[in-house]
C-alpha cells in the first residue's frame, strides 16, 4: 500500500508509532513501521510504502492515538489518517491487464 503524506502527516505518524513503541517495544512490526516512517522523514518523502500487515498495524496505532487525543484537533488528524488507511486496505485493487506482444 502506498500512502501519500505531507510533512505534517509524517510527523503525526512518527509520534503515534513512537508512543506505541514505548508501550509495546517488543512488537517487531511496529519496529518495521517506525523504520519506514523515519526513512520517509529523512528523505522528505511524500509517500509511505507499507505492506498490508504494516498498514493494519499503523492503522491500529493511529486509532489508539486518536482515542488518547480525542476531542482535540490532533485526535481528528489521527482519525483521518487511520480512516484513509482503512479505506485503502478495504478497497480492492483493479487487476492488472496485460497484453501479449504480437509477433509480426
Amino acid at each position: 500500500m502506498i500512502l501519500e503524506v505531507d510533512a505534517e502527516a509524517v510527523r503525526d505518524i512518527a509520534a503515534a508509532v513512537h508512543a506505541a513503541r514505548r508501550i509495546e517495544p517488543d512488537i517487531a512490526i511496529l519496529a518495521a513501521v517506525e523504520r519506514k516512517v523515519m526513512t520517509a522523514i529523512q528523505q522528505r518523502s511524500e509517500i509511505l510504502e507499507l505492506e498490508d500487515q504494516e498498514a493494519q498495524a499503523l492503522r491500529n496505532v493511529l486509532m489508539r492515538r486518536a482515542y488518547e487525543q480525542r476531542n482535540t484537533i490532533e485526535g481528528a488528524d489521527y482519525t483521518d489518517l487511520a480512516d484513509r488507511i482503512g479505506l485503502a486496505l478495504d478497497s480492492e485493487e483493479p487487476p492488472l491487464q496485460t497484453t501479449e506482444a504480437q509477433e509480426s
